[in-house]
């Protein structure tokens, strides 16, 4: 009888944690990487998997043309799968032209472009912010007053950059000009602001069905993180001990994705609970697992992984839901650094040896520059995830973490003269000598003494 060969997906995107669930679920992959990946270090691709190296990874004729010269287009392929936020809808149309299983160009594009996903989710009777398409940011025209403050941000966006709050009409035009001389995006939303809690829903969907899902908050919204250049925090409910949190959560997700019609797949949605004490209002959602240490989050409260997940779902298998509900707290939150350039920092042994630390990445290396300001949610220099028993028990590991970080953290001045590195470096390392060394004076005892 003839052995059964292993199912092949097409992946577009480095994503470490699938190769992982393709490795453990013995699925054979073709990886679709672009310079981003292999100029962080990041494209290291396993023994089964065949890479394949293209110019712009969003882009469908460079991965076409790059798939056929890798004798890699005329193959069979059981799904394609983009795990990346950019390549959601090219990964529908490759799926659709390779003849195999995939999230539709249709589906995923409404969860890339937020008015078409905004307005099918306030169709389903979900509330949501009220919103105005600015088709070209370069021409905006006049854009009607929300009569309150407004959000600006790309209509396909993803972490929080090019994002800003705009107060009126004049500060709406002031930013317009500074994205478009900035950006080379064009078409934006202008949306109103909603005071409150930001949280964030991420799970599981099987068969039009939410399988699985877990809620987590900001400890800052996004867009206040940014604002206050304060580190980015993620805090995991607890569905017992939270379990108002999950109720009052799970009716608004539900009614979302059935709107926007995912079928089989994980999810990352976003909910604002307005500081009014209105109901919950729709931010946004992506068809794909968040960000920062979600999937760890989740991963070690619920021992669920999305990443394999993910991949189940793209094959058309069933989810492995498996749940087991570890008691406590998880939170993420991203260890930031001083304006200047990298010299040292502890190692991720160091971090993990801080009380509750139960994760921690290093992502900045040394030499790289670290900016003055941040303009989105992706600046960092690592990322550490904390348990704890309560909540105030997290943030005074958070605290105690961060500052222990902060204080063995060397980062030398950008853009420094000579002179300012030398009293840098004096100042850091009193004892290294560089540039007041002695003046040379020979002993001349025991050539004397010889004489």
């Amino acid at each position: 009888m003839a052995e059964l060969s292993a199912p092949t997906v097409l992946l577009v995107g480095v994503d470490r944690y699938v190769f992982r669930a393709c490795e453990r679920l013995g699925v054979d992959a073709v990886v679709i990487y672009g310079p981003g990946s292999k100029d962080a270090g990041s494209a290291v691709i396993p023994d089964r998997m065949t890479g394949v190296f293209v110019d712009d990874q969003r882009n469908a004729e460079a991965v076409v043309a790059a798939l056929e010269r890798a004798g890699q287009w005329d193959r069979h392929y059981d799904a394609v799968l983009a795990t990346n936020e950019y390549t959601l809808a090219l990964g529908g149309l490759l799926a659709r032209a390779l003849g195999c299983r995939g999230m539709s160009a249709e589906t995923a594009v409404r969860f890339r472009d937020k008015a078409l996903q905004k307005r099918a989710v306030r169709a389903a009777g979900v509330p949501v912010a009220e919103c105005v398409l600015v088709e070209d940011i370069q021409c905006p025209g006049d854009i009607p007053d929300l009569g309150r403050r407004m959000v600006l941000k790309p209509i396909a966006g993803a972490g929080t950059k090019f994002t800003t709050v705009v107060s009126d009409i004049l500060e709406f035009r002031a930013a317009a000009a500074r994205f478009a001389r900035t950006s080379s995006l064009r078409t934006f939303l202008v949306e109103e602001y909603i005071e409150g809690d930001e949280w964030m829903v991420d799970g599981v969907v099987s068969g039009g069905e939410l399988a699985f899902y877990s809620v987590a908050y900001y400890g800052d919204p996004c867009l206040t993180a940014v604002q206050q250049q304060s580190p980015l925090t993620l805090w995991r409910f607890d569905p017992i001990t939270d379990q108002s949190v999950y109720q009052a959560a799970e009716p608004v997700a539900r009614r979302a994705l059935a709107a926007l019609g995912l079928q089989d797949g994980v999810f990352h949605m976003e909910l604002f609970r307005p500081s009014n004490g209105g109901p919950l209002v729709f931010g946004e959602c992506a068809a794909r697992r968040g960000a920062a240490l979600v999937l760890e989050e989740v991963l070690y409260k619920f021992s669920v992984d999305l990443a394999e997940e993910a991949l189940r779902a793209a094959l058309g298998w069933q989810p492995r839901l498996d749940v087991k509900i570890r008691p406590g707290y998880v939170a993420t939150s991203y260890l930031k650094g001083r304006p200047g350039v990298l010299i040292s920092c502890p190692s991720v042994a160091d971090v993990l040896a801080r009380q509750g630390a139960r994760y921690a990445r290093i992502e900045l290396p040394v030499g790289a520059s670290i900016e003055g300001q941040f303009g989105d949610t992706s600046t960092r220099v690592g990322q550490v995830m904390v348990a704890a028993d309560d909540p105030g028990q997290l943030t005074e590991r958070f605290a105690d973490i961060r500052r222990w970080f902060d204080e063995r953290l060397i980062v030398a001045p950008a853009d420094a003269s000579h002179r300012a590195l030398l009293a840098w470096q004096g100042h850091t390392w009193p004892d290294a000598g560089l540039g007041d060394a002695p003046l040379f004076e020979p002993d001349h005892s025991a050539a004397e003494e010889q004489a």
